[in-house]
């Protein structure tokens, strides 16, 4: 009979893991959302919870049901339950897999010429010049790794692989179906698994496993599909360890060649007819994106318009501290206090336990990514992005925006970021208008405390926060010094009222942005730079940091050009 073990550690919030038996059947681990479904985001349970017998299901792979696309019912497949490891790869390359043609069915395309088999196979070198990974030497993959996710390979090295050991690369919905929308355990997945680290790590570590059981579906290495990207080379999905959470749903496009560390390869095995697979195998269609090169701003009139939709009347705050806790760093404050919009709002302080720091002290409104508007709670906010701030003498002050944390309404709650999905309507202008209220508020607050110098308040936005920065900086003009963090015009339309292009000319506020050089969220060309260069700020007062990074820069670095540039505008904290 069927046994179900459920495991339930404190840091999982209400998820359950669990493990399904069956004699003759392969053991089969699920999250529970999998078996009762998730209500608010339309998710259904699996039912039957698909289980498949021993001689059908080899044991390194993952049953994962079928599903209906355009109106086509697709077949149940199979899925590596974990990333292809080194050991595996060693299979191929010592089988003589780089010698043999009939293991590379695709035809070798690069630069708009066909390669010959010899000539390809000269690309496909490990660091001594043997065949095999670009992270390998001597034909072998370093000591101690064999269980480490094989990296360094091309689609075509991807590809061929499959072909010897039976299995194919899945398209882009193949691999998405098998994370059956992760947002719904995310909490859980994003924060096990290896995004924003050192290096990749061994597989099935049992620590970052999707609903229906496979692991590292998520960070470690990114996984090769079979689709192409026009002009950019073939999909990859899934973001390495040098990536950030924000990257785990986008398809991160590579050249077909493309041999860096962090390419690696899951492999599924379909049963459909021949040709069946032929409308998910299209190529993904890049995502457009706006060219601000060729905008105009709205003018001086229009936008003296949209300014005055942000502006309010004084108003009595009635601001209660709700609680107070000691952290390791600071004492963190939850004040609540009225809005402007006709709500009940608030600021999470932050303040420097350090005695060698006396009050009046400097303040940072601190603006995180997207996904506070998916947290949960204050008790979840993260000290890691500012921490160093606090330690160094300053208060970061958190807004809670509307929308975040406790605040939760009918239209925008804190688990569904739908909004942020649309932001030509008026519902997301709205609700912009609001959060930058939202902020103003936060400032008036600090105003009333004794123990903040309110005339000395910079600004931090990271991600989400550096996108809307020109916004916040234009209309707040009592922030004396801003610094964002991978922030940039982003490629979305925007309600024009609600669009930071058309208040990036109008910032005045010294304004240092640091940036990577290869953040695919902001790329360089077309995000970062065009934010940089309309910035009405003066030049000698705004900079543009880059560094040869994604989407998360080096810490050291940040916290030393940040800090650098608040001693600059704002004074060094203690006077030190």
């Amino acid at each position: 009979s069927r046994v179900w073990q459920g495991t339930r550690n404190s840091t999982e919030d209400d998820a359950y893991r669990l493990r399904l038996e069956l004699d003759g059947f392969r053991t089969r681990e699920l999250y529970a959302t999998a078996v009762i479904g998730v209500g608010w985001r339309g998710i259904p349970p699996l039912d039957p919870v698909p289980l498949s017998s021993e001689e059908t299901l080899s044991e390194e792979m993952v049953l994962i049901p079928g599903f209906t696309w355009d109106s086509v019912t697709y077949n149940d497949y199979h899925m590596d339950r974990t990333e292809v490891t080194n050991r595996a790869f060693k299979e191929f390359v010592d089988a003589g897999g780089y010698r043999k043609p009939e293991y590379w069915v695709h035809p070798f395309l690069k630069d708009g010429a066909e390669l010959t088999f010899q000539e390809a196979m000269a690309q496909f070198k490990d660091q001594t010049g043997r065949p095999g990974p670009s992270t390998w030497e001597l034909g072998d993959y370093p000591d101690g790794q064999e269980n480490f996710p094989v990296g360094g390979v091309s689609w075509y090295e991807a590809a061929a692989y499959g072909q010897f050991v039976g299995k194919q690369l899945p398209t882009t919905l193949h691999w998405t179906r098998a994370r059956r929308h992760y947002r719904e355990n995310s909490f859980i997945i994003v924060p096990r698994s290896n995004l924003g680290g050192d290096g990749p790590r061994a597989v099935g570590l049992n620590q970052a496993m999707t609903t229906v059981g496979v692991y590292d579906l998520v960070g470690n290495v990114r996984e090769w599909c079979y689709n192409g990207v026009p002009g950019q080379g073939r999909a990859t999905r899934g973001a390495a360890w040098t990536d950030a959470p924000f990257h785990v749903g986008w398809v991160i496009p590579k050249p077909e060649f493309d041999r860096h560390e962090t390419n690696g390869i899951r492999l599924v095995k379909t049963f459909e007819e021949e040709g069946t697979l032929d409308s998910l195998k299209v190529p993904v269609v890049p995502t457009p994106r706006r060219d601000y090169w060729a905008e105009e701003p709205v003018s001086d009139v229009e936008y003296e318009v949209f300014r005055r939709l942000y502006a309010y009347e004084p108003f009595p705050l009635n601001a209660v501290v709700e609680r107070t806790d000691t952290l390791e760093h600071s004492v963190r404050e939850s004040i609540s206090f009225d809005l402007p919009y006709g709500e009940r709002g608030g600021v999470v302080l932050f303040l420097p336990r350090d005695s060698r720091f006396s009050p009046p002290h400097q303040a940072v409104i601190y603006w995180g990514g997207s996904g506070i508007m998916t947290t949960k709670s204050i008790d979840d906010i993260s000290e890691a992005g500012f921490d160093y701030m606090v330690r160094d003498g300053r208060v970061v002050a958190v807004p809670i925006l509307k929308g975040a944390y406790e605040r939760d309404d009918s239209l925008f709650t804190t688990t569904h970021g739908s909004v942020l999905q649309h932001r030509l309507g008026n519902v997301y202008r709205d609700y912009f208008i609001q959060w930058v209220n939202d902020v103003s508020t936060a400032i008036d607050y600090m105003e009333t405390r004794e123990d903040i110098d309110s005339e000395r308040v910079g600004y931090f936005g990271f991600s989400f926060g550096g996108q809307t920065a020109p916004v916040v900086l234009a209309v707040e003009e009592r922030i004396k010094a801003a610094v964002t963090n991978v922030g940039g015009l982003w490629y979305h339309q925007y309600i024009p009222e609600a669009d930071p292009f058309n208040f990036v000319t109008r910032v005045r506020t010294p304004i240092r942005m640091i940036n990577g050089e290869f953040d695919i969220v902001f790329p360089y060309g077309t995000a970062q730079l065009p934010m940089y260069r309309l910035l009405g700020t003066p030049d000698e007062d705004k900079d543009h940091y880059v560094v040869p990074a994604a989407h998360i820069v080096p810490k050291i670095e940040l916290m030393t050009k940040t800090l650098e540039w608040f001693d600059k505008y704002l004074g060094v904290p203690g006077g030190g």
